[in-house]
């Protein structure tokens, strides 16, 4: 069994296995909680652009966890 900690820096690798830029995305996004849009805004991005590379993002992290955890 995994405790709250282990699974915070198991989480904390995968995030810091991505580029800058998507890391970066990926924070505003879900620690700062601003949609795609306002992302853009502040970023001179399309929302899809955004939406896009956060998406592939997350995928990486999927990936990074499933290979932790299977």
């Amino acid at each position: 069994m995994t405790t709250f900690a282990e699974g915070q820096e198991v989480l904390l690798g995968a995030l810091l296995s991505l580029d800058e830029d998507s890391r970066h995305l990926v924070l505003l996004r879900y620690h700062e909680g601003l949609s795609a849009a306002e992302i853009a805004r502040r970023s001179d991005r399309s929302p899809g652009t955004v939406r896009s590379k956060i998406r592939r993002a997350l995928e990486h992290l999927r990936e990074q966890l499933d290979r932790k955890y299977d």
